[in-house]
């Protein structure tokens, strides 16, 4: 017979915590800012891809601590809820000016970031979807524009 494939407990949640707070002992800014996207996940008022990417960028040198909490992640397509009327209303002028000089040299770029905003607005692109686009194809190196593209998006 094969195994039962089990659910995380909340006994393996503050295990987990447990490892992750240890881990960052002395990064309590790490830790802290991992809590507060644990209480997003639980209030389930922040979209999964985001959740998702702003662990990978936390625990980026902790591949153990990433799979870990991907333990706790729904495995099915259950939709998280939308974090946002558009995203467009929370990204301030200044952050949009900051990817505007970022590709001051590929013009292209910063006009298919203008048009993953507008096909959002125009519900043709989830915020999932826009979320992994902005991570992987317009910031994959480029932590400042990560982070604050997080912080605004999560902005009340």
């Amino acid at each position: 017979m094969a195994p039962v494939s089990q659910s995380p407990t909340m006994k393996n949640a503050c295990d987990f915590l447990k490892v992750a707070r240890n881990t960052f002992k002395d990064n309590r800014e790490t830790y802290n800012e991992f809590v507060k996207v644990v209480s997003h996940a639980k209030t389930k008022s922040m979209c999964r891809t985001c959740i998702k990417s702003r662990v990978e960028e936390l625990f980026k040198d902790h591949q153990e601590l990433i799979i870990g909490f991907n333990k706790f992640m729904p495995k099915s397509n259950q939709q998280m809820v939308e974090c946002c009327q558009t995203l467009r209303k929370r990204l301030d002028v200044g952050f949009v000016d900051k990817v505007k000089a970022r590709f001051q040299d590929d013009d292209r770029s910063y006009e298919s970031f203008e048009e993953m905003l507008q096909m959002h607005e125009e519900g043709k692109k989830s915020i999932d979807e826009v979320c992994d686009e902005a991570f992987h194809v317009f910031f994959p190196n480029d932590h400042d524009l990560r982070v604050e593209f997080l912080n605004l998006y999560l902005k009340s």
